[in-house]
């Protein structure tokens, strides 16, 4: 079984820009170390610079496409990119553009392969990328032996609104999810069924249907790597929530955050990312 927002994304490309006639969110070529690859698809959201605290417009570029409106619900965009976009897909390539808030540019950051990367790398790049009405257009030149790049921007930056503030814990979005967490750990999977979206409950049900329900416990709890979890905020806009969260596991302190999904009048979990506190 596996349930990847990567996936999703993918997907997504086949209802992409083609075919509503807008301009492509980026387009151009990358080469690092040999490894070429076309640029399809760019993804704008403002957060924290890889080296550091300091505000800057992140822009991800990658070979695949992205549909803005799932990686939009989650809290931290690029955490989900990496853990659900991303994932375990070699095939996926994902660069990280940094811009100042004026829309400067600024540095990237990558990782393709092992010696085949970087980590915060600034200078020698030609912008002629500019701050539209919330977009970021222009164009990024770079050529250097082990790096050469030619891509054109025209990228949307998306909304930090999550909607309005969720009572201390999560409300009843947060006391949902603990409960889900609580029956995940023990394997209780009338807990599940009460605690888990409906696409997720027809997983559980194909579980149970072939005997494997210890396979689909281990498919989700993966994806967790959380013992214990508090709840530190949460956020609702329509039928959707957002928690972020925080906790420990067997490979020290990690951070997270959940989506639930309200059906029927009531909260439900849909999706997980989970990563090192440090990250």
């Amino acid at each position: 079984m596996k349930r990847a927002l990567g996936a999703l994304l993918l997907a997504g490309c086949s209802v992409g820009w083609a075919d509503t006639g807008a301009a492509p969110a980026a387009k151009g070529k990358f080469d690092s170390s040999g490894v070429a690859w076309d640029v399809n698809d760019a993804y704008a959201f403002r957060g924290k610079s890889t080296m550091g605290t300091e505000d800057v417009i992140v822009v991800a570029i990658t070979n695949g496409g992205f549909p803005r409106e799932v990686i939009d619900k989650w809290w931290d965009r690029k955490q989900a990119l990496e853990k659900k976009f991303r994932g375990n897909n070699d095939q996926t390539v994902l660069v990280y553009l940094e811009f100042s808030p004026q829309g400067e540019y600024k540095a990237l950051s990558y990782y393709i392969g092992s010696g085949n990367g970087c980590g915060y790398c600034s200078g020698g790049v030609a912008s002629t990328v500019k701050l539209v009405a919330g977009k970021l257009v222009g164009g990024l030149t770079y050529k250097a032996p082990d790096r050469v790049f030619d891509v054109t921007l025209n990228v949307p930056i998306s909304s930090d609104d999550h909607g309005p503030a969720l009572p201390a814990g999560g409300g009843d979005a947060g006391k949902v999810y603990l409960a889900y967490h609580a029956a995940l750990k023990t394997g209780d999977v009338a807990g599940l069924k009460k605690t888990l979206d409906s696409y997720m409950v027809k997983q559980l049900a194909k579980g149970e249907a072939t005997s494997d329900v210890p396979g689909f416990l281990a498919w989700v709890g993966g994806q967790r790597y959380l013992d214990t979890v508090k709840v530190d905020k949460g956020f609702a806009k329509g039928d959707h929530a957002v928690l972020v969260v925080s906790g420990s596991g067997p490979v020290g302190d990690r951070k997270g955050q959940v989506i639930l999904v309200r059906e029927q009048g009531a909260w439900r979990v849909s999706d997980e990312a989970v990563g090192s506190a440090s990250e």
